[in-house]
């Protein structure tokens, strides 16, 4: 359910940009600038344009983790679609920071948060609803664990909820928790707090460079302290891996790996004037 939550807001490049007027007209650090540890940016990056290819992968990515759900034995892999949203995840918002310390030499965290809520908030909101109705109307029996599930979506915190009451991402016995599926949500909207703070701090120290190292860092990291839970807890030949899967500190290595991604490679960006109209956001 998250992933098609994440892929109806969702588009690629243009529609997370900041406008392309603001950045206009805001200034770009150079030679000439004094006080600041920002360093220099000789360039003016040109805004993130719409991307139709990321869309396309993003379309496989949504059909690989739905034809996982529906148990079909040809596509036994289909649920690391979601890690492919992971990556590009973090390549687009990583790209977009980018593009806004080196114009301005700072990151304007109220709008950023702003966006990120008018694109999640509304979608997310017609989910719980809609999750709630259908409980209350056929499966009564759930709605105790249902209240429970819609506090921690809406802190986007059911990665760890499902963690902390052992609910399992692979078993497929029984029905699982309605709303187990935004845990993925759960686990960027974290991400989302924290790095764009991160990678402030690190740009203004170390530039480009910089950022790159510290996020191949933190997902070499993570793989290895999913390794060492692995091996410790006997995962997963002995236990189920959910708690693997589902953890931020153990699943950041893919989102991670698309924020590294995007201090190497910008892609080439469809012309505004033949970018399709406003979708869902």
């Amino acid at each position: 359910m998250s992933i098609i939550t994440r892929a109806l807001t969702s588009r690629s490049g243009a529609a997370d940009s900041p406008s392309r007027s603001a950045a206009a007209n805001s200034p770009t650090p150079d030679s000439r600038s004094t006080g600041d540890k920002t360093p220099h940016v000789t360039h003016n990056t040109p805004p993130l344009g719409y991307l139709p290819s990321l869309d396309g992968i993003r379309a496989i990515a949504v059909l690989a983790v739905m034809v996982f759900h529906s148990a079909l034995p040809w596509l036994p892999g289909g649920f690391l679609g979601v890690d492919v949203f992971f990556v590009l995840s973090g390549f687009l918002i990583t790209t977009l920071l980018l593009q806004e310390v080196e114009r301005t030499g700072r990151i304007h965290f109220g709008a950023f948060y702003l966006r990120r809520a008018r694109r999640l908030l509304p979608a997310l909101a017609v989910v719980l609803v809609a999750s709630a109705a259908l409980v209350v109307l056929f499966a009564p029996d759930a709605a105790a664990r249902l209240r429970e599930d819609i506090v921690a979506s809406s802190f986007y915190v059911t990665n760890w909820w499902n963690i902390l009451s052992d609910q399992s991402y692979f078993e497929a016995m029984g029905r699982p928790p309605m709303l187990q599926h935004l845990w993925s949500l759960g686990l960027e909207e974290q991400f989302y707090l924290i790095w764009p703070a991160v990678l402030l701090f690190v740009f203004r120290r170390k530039g480009r460079d910089g950022v790159r190292k510290i996020a191949l860092i933190g997902a070499f990291a993570s793989t290895i302290w999913m390794l060492i839970l692995s091996f410790t807890m006997g995962m997963p030949t002995d236990q189920d891996p959910s708690r693997l899967y589902f953890g931020s500190d153990t699943h950041a290595m893919t989102i991670l790996a698309g924020a590294a991604l995007a201090t190497v490679w910008r892609p080439r960006a469809l012309p505004r004037r033949l970018a399709p109209g406003p979708t869902a956001a």
